[in-house]
């Protein structure tokens, strides 16, 4: 189980990897795979770690492992329950590769990274998540992301408005439906073939340099939320959201703004005012436009998700409850949870 990428390798915190074994499967894995067994001597991965770690068996991380080993076989049940997804990520490698071409309004756009901050905040929200292509029949989840689909067939346009039109949520970011399969550019403005789905166009493109962050202003105040009317002050300092990496020039046509451009960046870019965040009725259903990059937070408050003190996480008739956390933690009025601790529970009706 490789858990960390980056240029630094990070030792696991005591429990770490029991927690992150149990959020795996209650998400889908039949189990817990590890690469290496043996922490190697020399070669190209000697620092590579491995279940029996260079100070031998007798070290916290293998009795970590084996501990893990006695655990799994009383999940027997638990891991054989299905998965049922609440909501999709839809997923294209072609499309991903299109957004690699050169000649693009930024180099510095990148398709992986719009997927991972997608899944990343439905992951930390306990929101079960499926990978779908845009063909494929999502009239079984109540929401679907849609980051940076740079391509995308007339087919697969109007499946999302199927989609839409039954009912579903549908979360549309910047630079998608832009060009259609042969990566030709839509005319008659962007995004191309979920323009009407959107309820907007967008005329320019307004990429932003890395130290630039848009200040998005919310009607009626309040922080960015998808709720029919904004939170209550709760009396803590506001929350100013922003907008960095990408912004846009962006017409409302029936769509309403949730969010607005402000600041002086946007106004040296000819965008205060104009709307940054939109949602549009659509059949029985809602389309959302982002046109710029928000912070995990204000993706998950417009998404109507809030931060648990653990991690909860329902599988078939399982509840896997975990607490990442250095507090004990209440899940119920008859379970407490320690700090670093888990269970996982069946569930009745």
């Amino acid at each position: 189980m490789v858990t960390y990428t980056g240029p630094r390798m990070v030792a696991k915190r005591p429990g770490e990897i029991t927690r992150l074994s149990l959020s795996h499967i209650a998400r889908g894995s039949r189990g817990a795979m590890f690469f290496q067994w043996r922490a190697s001597r020399g070669g190209a991965e000697l620092w590579h770690s491995g279940m029996v770690p260079h100070a031998g068996p007798d070290s916290r991380i293998f009795r970590e492992i084996c501990e893990l080993g006695e655990l799994l076989p009383s999940l027997d049940e638990a891991v054989r329950a299905p998965v049922e997804a609440g909501a999709a990520i839809l997923w294209d490698a072609e499309a991903g590769w299109a957004l690699q071409s050169p000649g693009l309004p930024s180099a510095e756009l990148s398709y992986l990274e719009a997927v991972r901050q997608a899944h990343r905040v439905l992951y930390r929200h306990g929101v079960t998540a499926d990978f779908a292509h845009p063909s494929a029949d999502l009239s079984a989840y109540g929401l679907v992301l849609v980051p940076s689909l740079y391509l995308i067939s007339d087919a697969d346009a109007a499946n999302l408005r199927r989609y839409v039109e039954g009912g579903g949520t549908l979360l549309v970011s910047f630079l998608s439906g832009v060009a259609d399969e042969h990566a030709r550019v839509r005319l008659g403005g962007y995004p191309g073939a979920l323009r009407d789905l959107l309820g907007i166009g967008v005329e320019e493109f307004h990429p932003l340099p890395p130290d630039v962050a848009m200040t998005l202003s919310v009607p009626g105040g309040g922080p960015l939320s998808s709720r029919e009317e904004n939170p209550e002050p709760s009396g803590e300092r506001p929350v100013e959201d922003t907008g960095t990496f990408w912004s846009e020039h962006v017409h409302l046509r029936g769509a309403e703004a949730l969010a607005l451009y402000a600041g002086p960046h946007a106004s040296a870019a000819a965008l205060s005012g104009l709307p940054a965040v939109t949602r549009n009725r659509y059949g029985a259903g809602t389309a959302l436009y982002l046109s710029t990059r928000l912070t995990d937070d204000a993706y998950a408050r417009l998404l109507g998700l809030r931060p648990a003190p653990v991690e909860l996480v329902r599988r078939g008739e399982w509840l896997f409850a975990i607490n990442h956390g250095e507090d004990e933690r209440k899940v119920a009025s008859d379970l407490c949870l320690p700090p670093g601790g888990y269970a996982v529970l069946k569930m009745h009706g």
